[in-house]
């Protein structure tokens, strides 16, 4: 992982939703009805034919008490690279103009925010949070006013009840250093086959960035790591390259996505981020995960530099897009980045852009020895591999956390 780890909400903010929920009257974290409603809630956000979210109260008070805290930080560790590269910043002579489409309650400029802020940033966020559901909206407002800052940095924001079309037609006046598309595009279009929600999907946010993204600004999509809907961003990903925007991050290259080649295979995020203590309960007893946080995210712009381009090592740069595989007498991982192998066959599901490495257990060394420690996410700078695409014990392998330049 390049950047800071984002953190849970701090138990102040406890007291920040309990207040909320009573001003909009929706039940509250200490409300016993509360782990029932997230319960349903999650099986609607886990079935693929999902309708119309958030259509109920029961529904509102489990996005508040449960999903805003659990999403905000989601969004924070999308950003984190940009932020570590310089690409996203923030200054206090010149607001950062965000504009958060699908907004619902404001997890996505929230978690934003508080990168920004954990970063040393100073200045303000100017949001305009667009979304169709006027209740959610509410309660984003509510949330603002009750916590108008993240550390150094100040949210100011304003609404506008409107959809995801409808907002593509009539773009709002200016443009926005961030357009923020957070957990949206999976509730979209579910009528129609993959193929043509793709290309929807494409070129909706390929016209909005052309109409309302300033020249170097940057699309960050955020999306669940479920399988399916973190396959439709890595095939979202291609549409959007042929429609001329520049992918900045996770990605260390522009060629085909080696987990697109099997139908298994997905990408995405999973950061040793846990849910704030005081949720862990509500989480327990609606059956859910509490450990962990598992994201899938996409950040775009129509000019680089890329974080790739930032990277101070060398051109052997990849990303790790699976775990550590540990099995008798050897440790794989599959990875992700610039052509580890010349000419793969055509029906080689990785293709030229990923590759499955490993290191036998005899011959760890001190120089390959951080290789026992990669997971999901990190960026190393790899030695030479042999035939098998395995690292020998002279071969050191380097992780590049800390080395990322500036720009400025």
């Amino acid at each position: 992982m390049i950047g800071l780890l984002p953190e849970p909400l701090e138990p102040d903010w406890a007291n920040v939703l309990a207040e909320v929920a009573r001003e909009v009257r929706l039940p509250g974290l200490d409300d016993p009805r509360l782990p029932g409603h997230v319960s349903k809630m999650a099986a609607v956000y886990n079935d693929d034919r999902l309708r119309g979210l958030g259509g109920s109260r029961e529904q509102l008070a489990a996005r508040l008490s449960f999903w805003f805290p659990r999403d905000v930080p989601k969004m924070a560790g999308a950003a984190r690279e940009l932020i570590a590269m310089g690409r996203l910043r923030i200054g206090q002579a010149t607001a950062l103009r965000v504009l958060d489409v699908g907004a619902g309650l404001g997890a996505s400029h929230r978690g934003l925010a508080r990168a920004l802020a954990a970063a040393g940033g100073l200045g303000t966020v100017d949001v305009l949070a667009v979304d169709d559901d006027r209740d959610a909206l509410r309660v984003a407002a509510a949330i603002a006013k009750k916590r108008p800052r993240e550390g150094a940095v100040d949210v100011r924001l304003k609404t506008e009840e409107a959809s995801f079309v409808e907002l593509v037609k009539r773009p709002p006046r200016g443009r926005f250093g961030v357009i923020l598309v957070g957990q949206m595009l999976s509730e979209l279009d579910l009528e129609l086959d993959e193929a043509a929600r793709v290309e929807l999907h494409a070129e909706q946010l390929a016209a909005l960035a052309r109409e309302a993204l300033e020249p170097d600004g940057v699309l960050l999509i955020v999306e669940p790591a479920l399988r399916p809907r973190s396959r439709h961003l890595q095939r979202l990903r291609a549409a959007l390259l042929q429609r001329r925007l520049r992918v900045l991050a996770p990605c260390l290259h522009e060629g085909r996505c080696p987990l697109l080649g099997r139908d298994t295979d997905w990408c995405h995020e999973d950061l040793a981020v846990d849910l704030p203590p005081f949720l862990q309960p509500v989480a327990k007893k609606a059956g859910l995960r509490w450990e962990g946080l598992t994201f899938s995210y996409l950040a775009l712009s129509s000019k680089p530099p890329r974080l790739v381009d930032s990277l101070t090592a060398g051109p052997d740069r990849e990303r790790a897009v699976s775990a550590l595989l540990v099995s008798k007498g050897k440790r794989e991982l599959v990875v992700c980045g610039d052509p580890l192998r010349g000419d793969v066959a055509g029906d080689d599901p990785l293709g030229p852009h990923g590759a499955r490495i490993g290191r036998l257990d005899r011959a760890r060394s001190e120089v390959n020895a951080v290789f026992d420690d990669l997971g999901r996410g990190d960026v190393v700078s790899l030695g030479p591999l042999d035939e098998k695409l395995r690292l020998g014990p002279d071969a050191p392998i380097e992780h590049l956390s800390a080395r990322v330049a500036r720009v400025d």
